[in-house]
């Protein structure tokens, strides 16, 4: 069975008196806050709140900058109007409005060009609709006619093209669309074709 820290409940009583909470008396007598607050228990004594504070006051303070689940810096800026309830925003939101110095509106977005979401230069952002953002999200601009042309060079199939740009034959047949619109289909399927 563990030992019991026993505490002088009179010099218990001066440090509460004095303003000490459970982690300063525990500091100073050798032992856990823990142990500290059950013998406050014991001899009737409230605890006292810790005195470190969330942000810069507490021990484990790091300077503020966290990554959140999807990859994002987010940095403790509790007075922000788009703070989460922990008191962090996403650090390129900070980057855009203080360039821009006004907050962003509910209908802008912030585009990261190069696909880094760390890299939170004023160069590498862009403030975009949601839609635009939407479609420069979901289009895959890696696959050009270029690519494509390239591949058929090699003598690969449209099949192994998708496989290996990691996309659906669909795609590869719209982009090429895209390019070519006043071709017919049957021209324009004579690309894919192998030599």
């Amino acid at each position: 069975m563990a030992r019991r820290f026993d505490i002088d409940v009179d010099d218990l009583r001066n440090w509460v008196a004095l303003g000490w909470d459970q982690t300063t008396i525990a500091d100073h007598l050798g032992c856990s806050a823990p142990t500290v607050c059950n013998a406050m228990k014991r001899a009737g004594l409230k605890a006292l709140k810790s005195v470190y504070k969330r942000g810069k006051g507490h021990p484990a303070w790091k300077g503020g900058a966290v990554l959140d689940g999807k990859g994002y810096r987010l940095i403790y800026a509790p007075a922000h109007p788009k703070a989460y309830r922990n008191g962090y925003v996403p650090e390129h939101r900070v980057v855009v409005e203080s360039h821009i110095g006004r907050y962003l509106r509910p209908d802008e977005h912030v585009h990261h060009r190069d696909k880094n979401t760390l890299n939170n230069k004023i160069e590498n952002l862009q403030v975009l609709s949601p839609s635009d953002h939407a479609w420069l999200e979901k289009t895959r601009h890696d696959i050009t006619l270029e690519t494509i042309a390239d591949a058929m060079k090699k003598g690969l199939s449209k099949r192994e093209i998708a496989q290996k740009l990691k996309c659906c034959r669909a795609t590869l047949e719209k982009r090429i669309f895209a390019q070519y619109p006043t071709h017919n289909e049957n021209n324009q399927l004579q690309l894919f074709k192998k030599n």
